[in-house]
């Protein structure tokens, strides 16, 4: 597989969180504390200022925006908005509001199909000296009622459900590989681990409508494509970029988008499959 990689954006500062709306790609700049939006006419636009470090990003059917916001402390930002980690809520019209908070630092975030916010909560950099574990939630946005899934996790990041629901994966950084959640009567629960990476550190995900899941491994530089059932099928190597998290989007989500802090950048290419609609 090869794809032809093309600029959106680029001089944006430390990218990341991009989804699909109806009008285009909205994506982070946490060093800067703003969500920006690629249209899909060709236009870049502030959509707002959420202080701190905004990351993951999800969208609901209303286009109510929510932001994994880890508060600033995880890459320094240039935002004089004061913020700490906590879940934010951004309306149609840019208003920012904080849903919940009390977290370490939260990551990324996407809503399952029971209609709660699941998103990763890490313990910072994972640069840090002495790592600490992390945390998988699930937040009700209506109620505010929320649960820890799991709170042993090294730098818990990226997260995405299969197609049927019925499978959640989440990536664990600083154990180089993507840990698999299964739903039953009681619940979520472990289900080991769906794939090691061969390369990088993994980052953010997203599936195809073959169940393929494409991987942004941060520290190798390369997209790793894997099979259903966690083999590696392709790696794709994109040069300096760093790339942090990716979506698939466009009128028929067969374009493929991925933030690339090297540069500011988020990238797009086109690709043989689609991505799956998300909840």
């Amino acid at each position: 597989m090869k794809l032809l990689w093309r600029d959106v954006a680029t001089g944006m500062g430390f990218t990341e969180g991009p989804i699909a709306t109806r009008d285009g790609i909205v994506f982070t700049s946490i060093n800067r504390g703003k969500l920006f939006s690629a249209d899909y006419a060709g236009g870049i636009r502030e959509v707002c200022e959420t202080g701190g470090g905004p990351n993951g990003l999800a969208y609901n059917r209303d286009g109510v925006i929510f932001v994994a916001q880890n508060g600033g402390g995880v890459v320094p930002t240039k935002s004089t908005l004061p913020c700490s980690p906590s879940i934010q809520s951004v309306s149609k019209v840019g208003k920012v509001a904080v849903i919940s908070d009390g977290y370490f630092a939260p990551n990324d975030t996407a809503f399952g199909p029971d209609g709660r916010l699941y998103f990763s909560d890490p313990r910072g950099s994972t640069k840090a000296e002495k790592p600490a574990p992390g945390r998988v939630w699930a937040f009700d946005t209506a109620t505010g009622e929320r649960e820890v899934l799991a709170d042993d996790m090294m730098h818990p990041n990226g997260i995405a459900f299969t197609e049927d629901g019925e499978t959640l994966l989440v990536t664990e950084t600083l154990r180089h590989r993507i840990v698999r959640f299964r739903k039953n009567a009681e619940g979520w629960r472990r289900d080991g681990v769906f794939a090691e990476l061969p390369i990088g550190e993994p980052d953010g995900l997203a599936f195809d409508r073959k169940g393929r899941l494409w991987c942004a491994a941060s520290a190798g530089d390369v997209i790793i494509v894997f099979e259903p059932d966690g083999k590696p099928l392709h790696i794709l190597e994109l040069g300096p970029s760093f790339p942090t998290n990716l979506c698939f989007g466009g009128p028929e989500m067969a374009t493929l988008y991925v933030t690339a802090p090297k540069g500011g950048r988020l990238i797009a290419a086109e690709v043989d499959t689609p991505g799956i609609a998300l909840f």
